[in-house]
């Protein structure tokens, strides 16, 4: 059996993975709703800004607070999920779930640094930007 490599990816497809990937707020939104197979929008921001704050007050860290991370999950980081076919986001419901395609993009998400804390919860690996 052979082992399926980068080289394997269409280009395109790789950069458009990484690009998805880039942001950590965009990697939580995947390992979170990933997790629990459904997120609200709401659940999500408490979620990664406290990751982000690596579980402090936003008084102790001066890291973002859930309302600017909510805000920039809806204005710019979950469109881009949707648009890339990723996630279903019910802007209604405010409930964000993975799409088929989502798959595509677990093995560049397994790499990453952050993965194990986001998923248990535990603060973030310092070094990533929002």
């Amino acid at each position: 059996m052979t082992e399926h490599t980068l080289a394997d990816e269409n280009v395109a497809e790789v950069s458009a993975a990484f690009d998805l990937l880039s942001n950590a707020r965009r990697r939580g939104v995947l390992y979170a709703v990933g997790r629990d197979g459904r997120a609200a929008v709401d659940d999500l921001a408490e979620r990664i800004a406290a990751w982000q704050r690596d579980g402090g007050s936003v008084e102790e860290t001066g890291g973002p607070s859930a309302d600017e991370v909510r805000t920039s999950l809806v204005h710019v980081h979950l469109p881009k999920l949707a648009d890339a076919g990723v996630v279903a986001y019910d802007r209604s419901t405010g409930i964000v779930r993975l799409t088929e395609s989502a798959t595509d993009l677990e093995p560049y998400l397994r790499r990453s640094d952050d993965s194990d804390s986001m998923q248990s919860g535990s603060p973030r690996t310092p070094g990533f930007a929002d």
